[in-house]
């Protein structure tokens, strides 16, 4: 699976890497719920530097949906970490399409501004 995960500092952190899709990512988060057990993620940090993912307006709906039944669990609030401007787009496509369903999502080209605007908006 090109996607993996771990908890670091209560921020659930995902990791890509080559080619993945959305069903990978909903097994992904189904998978970190699971490992959270009676914890409560303060948001999630998706570094996707190394991805080669390219998705479709209607994929990013059902991911909007898919990620809002798990708000209480992951939180509403996710930075992903990209490394060129076909990334970054389609982060501010999937923002734009997430806000309608309650979930603040912010592309960001540095790992360390993504963890430290998490932290801002938890403390």
């Amino acid at each position: 699976m090109a996607l993996n995960f771990t908890v670091d500092d209560g921020i659930l952190v995902i990791q890509g890497g080559g080619n993945w899709n959305f069903g990978e990512m909903k097994k992904t988060l189904k998978e970190a719920v699971r490992a959270l057990g009676d914890r409560r993620a303060a948001g999630v940090l998706f570094d996707d530097r190394n991805s080669g993912f390219t998705g479709h307006h209607e994929d990013f709906n059902d991911m909007a949906r898919f990620r809002k039944m798990l708000a209480d669990r992951i939180g509403t609030k996710m930075a992903v970490v990209v490394s060129d401007d076909l990334h970054f787009g389609l982060a501010r496509m999937s923002s734009a399409i997430h806000s309608f369903y309650g979930i603040d999502i912010e592309p960001f080209r540095d790992r360390e501004e993504a963890r430290q605007w998490l932290s801002e908006q938890h403390q």
